[in-house]
């Protein structure tokens, strides 16, 4: 039997703080991933790259990992995995949400139907590593055997 990797999924780092983005840059160093790093430093931002990816990809959004920040400008954390889960393009997308404090419990409902769990800002290494493990772990399980 033949296997069939899919590829690795993107990690889409959705954040408007810039040290965030320098924190996950050397996470993705220390953890040695391979997988693509994209960074988007709002909702707004992110939802042009996601749609653009489809596009691209003849309507079909490859597989991506969304480490997501709650608090940002023009489109927060909600509003984004709103508008995402209008648009049946990006049913497949996995979110982790993430935040510099303990998220409040209003924040979690809302994010609830959304997002594959809660990581912590704080800790940027931990917060990749959950993503880049779901993330392969996804692709190993969506290999197909011929």
């Amino acid at each position: 039997m033949k296997q069939i990797s899919a590829p690795l999924p993107i990690v889409l780092l959705v954040d408007d703080d810039h040290i965030s983005h320098i924190a996950l840059t050397r996470a993705v160093k220390k953890l040695d991933v391979d997988n693509e790093i994209v960074s988007a430093k709002d909702g707004l931002e992110a939802l042009d790259y996601l749609a653009a990816q489809a596009a691209g990809n003849a309507g079909t959004l490859p597989p991506v990992v969304v480490l997501l920040d709650v608090n940002m400008p023009r489109m927060n954390g909600v509003e984004f995995c709103n508008a995402v889960t209008a648009n049946t393009t990006f049913d497949d997308l996995v979110i982790y949400a993430f935040g510099a404090r303990e998220l409040a419990a209003n924040v979690k409902r809302a994010l609830a139907p959304h997002v594959a769990g809660y990581v912590s800002k704080d800790n940027p290494l931990d917060a990749l590593a959950t993503a880049v493990g779901h993330a392969q772990y996804a692709t190993h399980s969506t290999q197909m055997r011929m």
